[in-house]
């Protein structure tokens, strides 16, 4: 029965753009996983009619509704809200909508909440409507330690970060001891395959594909995503002997190239950029000697820009090649705001074959 179902419309940037249907029986699952989460993060966490809310918000301009109300029978309402509607009454009338739940469950994207925080600098500087969650979820993009400490500080919540899809809904969570993400099998199977479609052995990268066990009246089986990554079974540092994503490699549709040619997967630069006190930043390959890093830092950087552009040119170096020209750009904004910001782009001409 469809009419029990929503649409939910996916960006695109696994690949083309699609319309899912997710019914109200597959949405019930996401109360017991912002409860589990909660549970397995040691946070306080109660939601019922009395206590609703799970909040999902999207900053788009074309967004036109002010909220989009889901009720979850015993478990809560889910509101999906539009930071950029231009159907809100004023600043202040939404300042007292977010204020209206307290000890709720705030969940998007990295770049959304960004712009919630400038948002309140600029509507509230007093602080006089504190925004105060159960804790924060974020998901959909890249969380740097930046910008989960942010948050943190912000909300004065914790952030847990979480794997998933606008497709599947979140299959999996951010370890409160590792960070991995652990994936909830009876909600999703999680698989890494090789280019001929078997399962590469845990702890190597392959191709990330998820069969979802919630959504009958959408079936998604060995649905690809377009990212990599690896994953492993077996007991983690926490005890938990459930299916683990170790890593998140990169998307299949974006690839950077050495000096001499040789295809890298982008995102184990991730692995170099999360020491350094960066908040948030993108990366960008012109030539094969040739990237721009563009980056906004964190508050507390405690290093100048001449040294954090040093170091970042010395990984490009280590990396890519000697012969590595990086230029370090200084922003205070990525991206336009409601779009994701893709952390890995080519602008690349000519391709080694």
């Amino acid at each position: 029965d469809l009419s029990h179902c929503n649409g939910y419309s996916t960006s695109g940037s696994s690949g083309v753009p699609l319309t899912v249907l997710r019914s109200r029986e597959a949405m019930m699952y996401d109360p017991g996983m912002m409860r589990l989460m909660a549970e397995r993060h040691d946070i306080p966490l109660e939601l019922s009619p009395d206590r609703p809310a799970i909040f999902f918000f999207v900053d788009l301009e074309n967004y036109g509704c002010l909220y989009q109300r889901i009720a979850m029978l015993d478990l809560g309402e889910y509101y999906r809200f539009g930071l950029g509607s231009p159907s809100w009454d004023g600043p202040m009338h939404m300042l007292e909508f977010l204020t209206t739940w307290p000890g709720a469950v705030l969940s998007s994207n990295p770049q959304s909440l960004t712009r919630l925080l400038e948002f309140y600098d600029e509507e509230d500087p007093k602080g006089e409507y504190p925004l105060r969650p159960a804790f924060v979820l974020s998901g959909g993009a890249e969380l740097t330690d930046g910008q989960a400490k942010k948050f943190s500080d912000f909300f004065q919540a914790p952030v847990i970060d979480s794997y998933g899809t606008v497709e599947t809904g979140v299959v999996g969570f951010q370890c409160a001891k590792s960070r991995a993400f652990h994936v909830e099998e009876n909600v999703a199977i999680v698989e890494c395959l090789d280019p001929e479609g078997k399962p590469v052995p845990d702890g190597e990268v392959g191709e990330i594909v998820l069969t979802d066990l919630r959504n009958p009246e959408f079936p998604m089986i060995r649905y690809r995503i377009g990212d990599f990554g690896s994953v492993a079974g077996g007991r983690c540092e926490c005890g938990s002997y459930a299916m683990r994503i170790l890593t998140l490699d990169g998307r299949t549709n974006t690839h950077f190239y050495t000096n001499a040619g040789k295809k890298v997967i982008p995102a184990g630069l991730n692995r170099d950029m999360r020491p350094l006190p960066i908040y948030q930043f993108q990366v960008e390959q012109r030539a094969l000697d040739e990237f721009v890093v563009r980056y906004i830092p964190t508050e507390e950087a405690g290093v100048s820009t001449e040294e954090l552009n040093r170091e970042l040119q010395q990984i490009f170096k280590r990396v890519f090649g000697e012969a590595t020209k990086t230029e370090c750009q200084f922003v205070s904004r990525l991206g336009e705001p409601g779009r994701k910001v893709h952390a890995y782009i080519s602008s690349m001409e000519d391709v080694p074959l």
